[in-house]
C-alpha cells in the first residue's frame, strides 16, 4: 500500500446510523467541505472519503444493486471511497457511548460477520487499481479481555476474515487490509503488545487455524494472514500512551506488520499539572458523558498513572502532587498546536505523518476528529470551516517543499 499518498477525513464526525442518514450527512457537510477545499485547490477530484459504515448501513449495502447505486450516487457528486471505519458497530452519536464503543469485540461472531460484509461492500465501492483498509477495534475493552484465551479467539476470528479477504482479492483484484486500531486501555494498546499479538497469535497457531477453517489453502495461510490484517496507527492514541511515533512505526516496520492507514488526530495535553491550576480547570471542562476519554498522567519520576476516563481523575489537588504531564484521549483539531491554556500532541501527529511518508509505510492518511459535537462551547455552524482548516493544514504538511 505504497502508491501516491491519499488524504481523507473520517465521516464518523457526522451522525450516520443508516444509509439515508449517511447520505444526508454527506450532503449537509461533505459537499460544502469539498466546495470550500476546491476553491483553494487542496482537494483532488474525485475527493477521497473515509466512510464510517455502521453495521446497519453495511447490511443495507450488502445487496449488490444497492451498493452500485450508492457508488454511482457518490461518483455523481465527485467522491470516491478511500477507506472504511468499522470500529463502532453502531450508535456512535448516541447520548452515552463510553465503553459500548468496544462492543461487540473480536470474541463475538457479530464482529467477524460485520467486518466480512464490510469488506465485500468496500470491494464494490473502492476504485480499481488501489488497495484499501478497514479500521476496526483492536480486541475489546482491555479489562474484559485479559489473558491469552481471548487473544487466541480474536486471532482465530481474524484468521477467518483474512481468508475471506484473500478470496475477495482473488475475485475482484482488490486488496484490503483489516486494520486493528490500538487504543488506550483496549486489548491491544501499545505497539509492543500489538507486535506480540501478530507474532504469537495471528501469525501463529490460532490465526492459522482460523484461516484454515475458513477454507484458505495450507500453502496460502501465511500470505493471507500477513497480507490482509494489519494496523491502523492512530496518532492520538499512541501519543496518550507516551509513545514515540517514529519508534512505534519503526517497530511495526521491523516486525513487518502492515500499516493499513494512519489516522491523523491529536490529544489534549497539560504540562506541569501539579503547578498549573488554570490548565487543570480548563482540562476538566472537557469532561462529557458521550465518549470515553482515557487519561494518562506521567509524574516527575516517569511513572505513568492510568485512568479509564477524565471524569475518574481525582479532583483533590493533593493527588496531583508531582504530576508532570497529562494526556487525554479527546480528539482535538489537528491544526491546533494549543487550545489555550492547554497544549495538544500535534507534534506527534506531524512526526508520524512525515515518517510514514518518507518511509512509504502506507498511502492512506485519514483525519479523524470526531468530537466536535462535544467540544466545550462548539458552534455547530462552524463545522465545515473547522474541517477545512484541518484538511488544509495536513495538505500543506504533505506538499513537497
Amino acid at each position: 500500500m505504497t502508491s501516491s499518498p491519499r488524504l481523507t477525513y473520517c465521516t464518523n464526525v457526522h451522525p450516520s446510523e443508516d444509509l439515508a442518514t449517511l447520505k444526508e450527512s454527506l450532503v449537509r457537510w461533505t459537499i460544502p467541505l469539498q466546495q470550500r477545499l476546491a476553491a483553494t485547490n487542496r482537494v483532488p477530484q474525485p475527493m477521497p472519503l473515509g466512510l464510517y459504515l455502521s453495521a446497519r448501513t453495511v447490511s443495507e449495502l450488502a445487496r449488490p444493486k444497492a451498493c452500485q447505486e450508492f457508488r454511482d450516487w457518490l461518483a455523481e457528486r465527485g467522491f470516491e471511497v478511500a477507506t472504511l471505519n468499522c470500529f463502532p458497530y453502531g450508535d456512535f452519536h448516541g447520548d452515552r457511548v463510553k465503553h459500548e464503543v468496544f462492543r461487540p469485540g473480536w470474541e463475538d461472531p457479530r464482529r467477524k460477520s460485520y467486518t466480512l460484509e464490510a469488506a465485500r461492500v468496500l470491494t464494490r465501492l473502492m476504485p480499481e487499481g488501489r488497495a484499501s483498509s478497514i479500521s476496526t477495534v483492536a480486541g475489546t475493552f482491555g479489562a474484559w479481555s485479559s489473558g491469552d484465551d481471548y487473544r487466541k479467539t480474536m486471532a482465530r476470528h481474524l484468521g477467518e476474515v483474512a481468508a475471506g479477504c484473500a478470496r475477495l482479492e482473488e475475485e475482484s483484484g482488490r486488496r484490503l487490509v483489516i486494520s486493528l486500531e490500538p487504543e488506550p486501555l483496549s486489548t491491544l494498546e501499545t505497539t509492543p503488545e500489538t507486535v506480540l499479538f501478530f507474532q504469537e497469535f495471528l501469525w501463529g497457531k490460532p490465526g492459522r487455524e482460523g484461516a484454515r477453517e475458513a477454507g484458505c489453502p495450507e500453502d496460502q495461510l501465511d500470505q493471507a494472514l500477513r497480507r490482509h490484517v494489519g494496523v491502523c496507527y492512530d496518532t492520538c492514541h499512541q501519543a496518550v500512551e507516551f509513545e514515540s511515533a517514529t519508534q512505534s512505526l519503526a517497530a511495526l516496520q521491523e516486525a513487518q506488520v502492515p500499516v493499513g492507514k494512519i489516522q491523523l488526530s491529536s490529544a489534549l495535553r497539560l504540562e506541569d499539572v501539579d503547578q498549573n491550576e488554570e490548565g487543570w480547570n480548563a482540562l476538566r471542562r472537557f469532561e462529557e458523558p458521550r465518549y470515553l476519554h482515557q487519561t494518562f498522567v506521567r509524574d516527575r519520576e516517569g511513572v505513568i498513572h492510568r485512568f479509564e476516563d477524565l471524569s475518574l481523575v481525582p479532583a483533590d489537588p493533593r493527588h496531583r502532587r508531582h504530576w508532570r504531564e497529562a494526556r487525554v484521549h479527546f480528539h482535538v483539531p489537528v491544526d491546533a498546536e494549543r487550545i489555550p491554556p492547554l497544549a495538544t500532541t500535534r507534534s506527534a501527529m506531524r512526526e508520524a505523518l512525515h515518517y510514514a511518508m518518507d518511509q512509504r509505510i502506507t498511502d492512506l492518511f485519514e483525519i479523524e476528529t470526531y468530537t466536535f459535537e462535544v467540544f466545550p462551547d462548539f458552534e455547530p455552524e462552524r463545522l465545515v470551516e473547522c474541517l477545512a482548516r484541518e484538511w488544509e493544514s495536513v495538505a500543506a504538511e504533505m506538499s513537497p517543499v
